[in-house]
């Protein structure tokens, strides 16, 4: 099924992941928001895409040349995502605990609002996918803008390995990681256990 999607965090050694699911689900990407070694991999193999830096996001600079005009956030989706909002201030990395005042922080949180707004009304993404938990006020806030405002899908890998082996869950709720297990317990299809999960319990 095509989707226009959203890449945050992947780097170098996930080029092949990302041209897989282009070429073999036509998932096209609209937006990457990656480390800078991938602008060329990105302005090379989809051109059509918005590239950002992740540590520019960081830094508060907001590239809007080829997403604006910005689209402010309103009351609405200010109050959707207040029950939230103190994660977001937590997750503000500070070096002492007292290099940004709290209204400086507060800015910031809009700020990322905004420019994710804007990222959504303009490129309309179907997908948000992630290579780990959206665990920086970066990605946080545009999973928050996604799943509990737009409703537009999330994916990301739980980083926790199982098994003892390299094996790794695809999650769409941080506020329920079980999310995947949940519908697989739940089913009344009849589940039957890998190799590696009997070798796991016999050891």
């Amino acid at each position: 099924m095509k989707k226009r999607v959203v890449y945050f965090g992947f780097d170098d050694k996930h080029q092949k992941i990302i041209d897989y699911l282009y070429r073999r689900h036509g998932w096209e990407p609209v937006f990457f928001c990656c480390p800078e070694k991938m602008r060329t991999y990105a302005k090379e193999r989809y051109p059509g895409a918005v590239f950002q830096d992740e540590m520019e996001i960081r830094r508060a600079c907001f590239d809007y040349s080829r997403i604006a005009p910005p689209v402010p956030v309103d009351a609405k989706i200010i109050e959707a995502l207040s029950k939230y909002e103190s994660n977001c201030l937590n997750l503000l990395e500070d070096t002492t605990g007292w290099n940004f005042s709290f209204a400086e922080r507060l800015q910031y949180y809009y700020d990322l609002l905004k420019y994710w707004n804007t990222l959504i009304h303009r490129l309309k993404p179907d997908l948000f996918l992630e290579t780990m938990w959206p665990h920086t006020v970066t990605s946080y806030t545009l999973y928050l803008l996604c799943k509990h405002f737009y409703s537009i899908d999330v994916l990301f890998v739980d980083p926790m390995p199982l098994l003892n082996g390299h094996f790794h869950v695809i999650g769409n709720s941080l506020e329920d990681l079980s999310t995947p297990f949940r519908q697989s317990y739940e089913s009344d299809v009849a589940f039957e256990m890998g190799p590696a999960g009997r070798e796991y319990l016999a050891w």
